[in-house]
């Protein structure tokens, strides 16, 4: 679609003026914006210094358990129910837009591996996305639901987040856990 605006801006002038709100472009589209001298006024002229698209973290982080309509839109072609569980997997639609994970393939999970050090281990999990935060959390007993979190961050390489957990190695049983959540 378009949308077409009119502003004076010898009114208000010299401030960003708001054109359009809640503009989505689908993925992979040639979406555009066009300033245009339309008023039919000789000896009138169109300036721009600059547009500004703004980003707004509503838009990728719904409130009700939804998923974001260009989410949607992408692996669905339209709207989709965040609490169904699409590809079979036992991940709602939600919870596999948070992990970064494709909803139509059951195959696509998270996936965490680990490497043992002389006095540390590495905790590798992927995807690691932007926009969310990752944490980390031990017990010595699966039973217990009292889990510790560990005050530590992940290490980035590309799409693939490392926890270095030192005096991980210690006598006893250890169990980790991965928690994703979307940034505030």
């Amino acid at each position: 679609g378009a949308i077409t605006r009119s502003l004076n801006q010898t009114i208000n002038g010299g401030a960003w003026q708001l054109v359009a709100s809640n503009v989505n472009f689908a993925a992979g589209t040639g979406g555009f914006a066009i300033i245009a001298n339309n008023t039919g006024e000789t000896n009138v002229v169109v300036m721009a210094d600059a547009m500004r698209w703004s980003y707004v973290a509503a838009q990728d982080n719904p409130a009700d358990n939804s998923v974001p309509a260009w989410w949607s839109d992408f692996y669905f072609n339209g709207a989709v129910d965040g609490s169904v569980d699409s590809d079979g997997d036992g991940f709602s639609n939600h919870r596999e837009y948070i992990l970064g994970t494709d909803p139509t393939d059951a195959a696509s999970t998270l996936l965490t591996s680990h490497t043992l050090n002389t006095d540390n281990i590495q905790l590798n999990f992927s995807p690691m996305l932007g926009g969310r935060s990752y944490k980390l959390a031990t017990t010595t007993n699966l039973a217990d639901t009292a889990w510790t979190l560990l005050n530590t961050s992940p290490n980035i390489t590309n799409t693939m987040g490392t926890f270095s957990i030192t005096n991980g190695l210690t006598p006893g049983s250890k169990f980790y856990r991965v928690s994703v959540q979307l940034a505030p």
